[in-house]
């Protein structure tokens, strides 16, 4: 697949002790946040299939899904 400058890829990774905080939300909000102000086209990242906060998390704030891997989905968002 070919590079844009126009998409940014995001990665979080929370450690157990302070999942549960809204950590991971602020942090995707602050991406989302700086991803628009940026004005990028399109943020993706990958999460775990089976990992359901994450990817309501997501969904709640408007990515879409589609399958990767057999346990992988792409979140994309399109800003």
């Amino acid at each position: 697949k070919t590079r844009s400058r126009d998409t940014a890829a995001f990665a979080i990774l929370i450690g157990d002790p302070y999942q549960g905080r809204g950590l991971g939300s602020e942090v995707l909000t602050r991406m989302v946040d700086i991803a628009r102000a940026e004005k990028l086209r399109t943020l993706v990242g990958r999460v775990a299939a089976d990992n359901q906060r994450m990817r309501g998390l997501c969904r709640e704030m408007g990515f879409q899904f589609c399958e990767v891997e057999g346990n992988i989905v792409q979140a994309t968002l399109s800003l």
